[in-house]
Parts: C-alpha cells; sequence; structure tokens
C-alpha cells in the first residue's frame, strides 16, 4: 500500500470513528461548533479507538462493528456513563426481567462493579440506578405507545 494511500485509510477511518461517535452523542452539527470542553471530550473518545499514524485499534474496529464503546482509566465521567447507558441498552430485555423479579438492584451494582473493574473508578450507585430505571421507563412507554 503507498504512503498516500495508506494516510487515506487512516483519514476515513477517523471520519468513521467520529460520525459514529457524534451518532452515539446524540451530536448533531459539527464538532467545531461545541464548546471546548465537550470538544475535548469527543476527540479524547476517538483517541482510544484510533492513532493517527496506525489508524484504527481493534477497540476501534469493536466499535465500529457492534457498536461497543469501551471505557478505561482514562475515560471521562460523562464517556463512563453513555458507556453504562448503551450496556443497559443493550441488555434491555435483562435488565427489565431482573426489575420485574425485584433484582433490580443487584443488576445495577454488578453493573457499577464492571464499570469499576475497567476504569478503575467508583460509580455513585443512586446515579446508576436513576440512569437505568429512566431507560427501562423509557422502554416500556416506547412499548405501549
Amino acid at each position: 500500500m503507498t504512503l498516500n494511500a495508506k494516510s487515506n485509510e487512516i483519514e476515513y477511518q477517523k471520519v468513521a470513528l467520529l460520525e459514529r461517535i457524534k451518532q452515539d452523542w446524540m451530536i448533531d452539527g459539527k464538532l467545531k461548533d461545541l464548546n471546548e470542553s465537550r470538544r475535548k471530550e469527543v476527540l479524547n473518545h476517538l483517541l482510544l479507538y484510533w492513532d493517527a499514524k496506525t489508524g484504527i485499534n481493534k477497540a476501534g474496529i469493536k466499535y465500529l462493528q457492534e457498536g461497543r464503546m469501551t471505557v478505561n482509566e482514562s475515560s471521562t465521567p460523562s464517556e463512563i456513563k453513555l458507556f453504562a447507558c448503551n450496556e443497559v441498552k443493550r441488555n434491555i430485555g435483562q435488565f427489565c426481567f431482573a426489575f420485574a423479579q425485584g433484582r433490580g438492584k443487584e443488576v445495577v451494582k454488578k453493573l457499577q462493579e464492571n464499570l469499576r473493574v475497567l476504569t478503575g473508578k467508583s460509580v455513585r450507585f443512586n446515579s446508576l440506578y436513576e440512569n437505568t430505571l429512566g431507560i427501562i421507563q423509557k422502554k416500556i412507554a416506547e412499548d405501549n405507545a
């Protein structure tokens, strides 16, 4: 592969990842229109999946193919929250069943522990529980509309 072709491929991968991130983060418009801190968050998130010299990494490929975000010790609180919400949405049936069986706190504690292992950071249980409950309530409302 020529140097120019490789550079075009790396740029294409970056654009594909940014579009996916914008979609997942519900960002309409251009990155330059975001405030400085939000733009930095998005670009830092991009760097979890992509490098300017080597292009997309394994986590980036998984993110594009499966729509699964990853988090690590350098993830921001908003990235961790987004990851947690995506995990609940991805496993909504299991979460709904657990809540219906009176095991809601148990599955949220398990999610909290998984987040701690992945990031090395503690996530407030109440916040995680409220977000999970909100997603479940939204799903129920959509199903009954």
